[in-house]
């Protein structure tokens, strides 16, 4: 763990410090950013424990002064390295001046207070080598004697990321953020043909990695599953037909096709890395059918089975929850109050400031994004189909240059008839999708029951790439109509 009374000492000193040099400044504002990330991993072919540590820290400052913009970022605390920072932060100010597609000195700021701690009930740094293994071999046990498996690796990252933020105008605040990445991958092999499952868990609240029980129910599942595609795979033929997403690839789905067309810089025309722009119209907000009318979407940074779970975003503004799509109607957009700005204040925008690390800009980012639940069970869903097929866990996916067409392959299937789950699998079934369309065309939505929180891993955006967690509560959903593809 790290040693909170120091950095705060430190983060006193270089706030003290910024206050003197920022008088001339209209606005500054200074993030200090510390992730200790322990890593335990282990499987069952090397049988190798590889536990690693890394340690981030860094400052990064920006500036708004005569109309103009400047961010700079540097490793490590010192004042040294503070003024220098500053120096060039004016300097850049001086650069930009009335070069902005606004006028920074009429941008919002925060002068909000606040800490924020999350949920954690676990200290990872002193889980011993030795405990670690036999958790593994608790786990392997439970499943290394069944007919066709072949391996087995288990994958932790704890990560434990302290921020403080300070600016001129009053703002203070300080976030401590604990959450826990599990990875799993179950082989089976039966006569050379190899599977692999997968899943992934990743949270700032109760974790897999913290409850052996329900990481060997996990292992039990995803073996089970291989066996199934071993047994009783099929082939499959391209159709339109009734898809039933699992909580996993809908939260996919959602993230890539509603999430990050959302966010406010690719709608103002800021954005386009990675699939940059995006098919919604600013016009669209307030009136646009973009769903089925049982379809609600929100964003829900109290959200604390997410990995994305706080009450500020990274220019210290409050975060709120809020409904994003509500009854199938487009209500706001995931943004910065600069962005709620830049849009002259007519559209709402969920302040969702966000970068990775002290070394990366802060941009408009999606954090946990929500379905809410509808009111039918699992079971009601599946009897309603004639045919169809049910997806699980994606495995590959691309997405079109404005996000409005998107084909995700996912890594298990299993064939519906006359409203019934049967013993026949696919394996690599995929299918293609339009926005705004493949939400217009939904069914059912699940019941509580069927809810469940998936995160991405390795969200990319911005120039240089910034990858951080996101969340997304699903239940299962089903959709008609849906052309489906085998890829193998």
């Amino acid at each position: 763990m790290y040693d909170k009374s120091t950095l705060d000492q430190q983060a006193k000193v270089l706030f003290s410090t910024m206050k003197k040099l920022g008088k001339k400044a209209n606005f500054w504002s200074l993030c200090l950013y510390q992730n200790n990330q322990y890593t335990l991993g282990q499987d069952s072919i090397s049988n190798v424990f590889k536990p690693d540590f890394a340690n981030n820290l860094g400052m990064r400052l920006t500036v708004h002064s005569n109309n103009g913009f400047g961010i700079v970022s540097s490793p490590g605390f010192s004042e040294d390295k503070l003024k220098n920072m500053f120096n060039q932060a004016i300097g850049l100010c001086e650069i930009t001046k009335n070069m902005m597609a606004f006028n920074t000195d009429m941008a919002p700021y925060s002068t909000h207070e606040g800490n924020y701690r999350s949920k954690h009930e676990f200290e990872w740094s002193p889980y011993k080598t030795s405990e670690q293994s036999d958790l593994f071999n608790e786990i392997l046990n439970s499943v290394k004697n069944n007919k066709y498996f072949k391996s087995l690796h288990l994958n932790f990252q704890n990560n434990d990321v302290v921020y403080y933020y300070m600016n001129n105008k009053g703002s203070f605040q300080v976030n401590e953020q604990f959450f826990i990445e599990t990875f799993i991958e179950v082989g089976v092999e039966k006569k050379g043909k190899n599977i692999i499952r997968s899943g992934k868990d990743i949270v700032q609240g109760e974790s897999l990695a913290l409850n052996p029980v329900k990481l060997t129910k996990e292992v039990s599942r995803l073996y089970q599953e291989g066996e199934n595609l071993l047994t009783n795979q099929i082939k499959y033929k391209t159709k339109n037909t009734t898809i039933v997403l699992d909580n996993d690839i809908m939260g996919l789905l959602l993230h890539e096709v509603m999430g990050h067309p959302l966010e406010a810089d690719r709608i103002l025309g800021d954005e386009r890395n990675f699939a940059g722009i995006t098919w919604v119209k600013p016009e669209m907000f307030g009136s646009f059918m973009i769903g089925h009318p049982s379809l609600t979407v929100t964003f829900d940074p109290f959200d604390i089975n997410g990995s994305a779970c706080s009450p500020y975003d990274q220019e210290g503004f409050i975060q709120k929850r809020m409904n994003l799509v509500e009854n199938g109607i487009l209500k706001a957009a995931i943004g910065s109050a600069l962005s709620q700005y830049r849009f002259k204040n007519q559209i709402n925008c969920a302040k969702s400031l966000r970068a990775s690390s002290w070394e990366k800009v802060p941009i408009d980012r999606m954090g946990n994004i929500n379905i809410e639940p509808g009111e039918n069970s699992m079971k009601d869903i599946i009897s309603s189909i004639e045919d169809g097929i049910f997806l699980k866990t994606p495995s590959s996916w691309s997405v079109s240059y404005d996000r409005s067409n998107v084909e995700l392959v996912a890594e298990y299937g299993q064939i519906i008839k006359k409203g019934k789950l049967i013993d026949k699998y696919v394996s690599h079934v995929g299918f293609k999708a339009n926005a705004p369309e493949i939400w217009q065309n939904i069914d059912k939505i699940g019941d509580f029951s069927t809810y469940q929180v998936s995160s991405e891993v390795n969200c990319g955006k911005g120039e240089t790439v910034d990858s951080l967690n996101t969340s997304h509560g699903c239940p299962i959903i089903s959709f008609k109509n849906v052309l489906t593809f085998s890829k193998l």
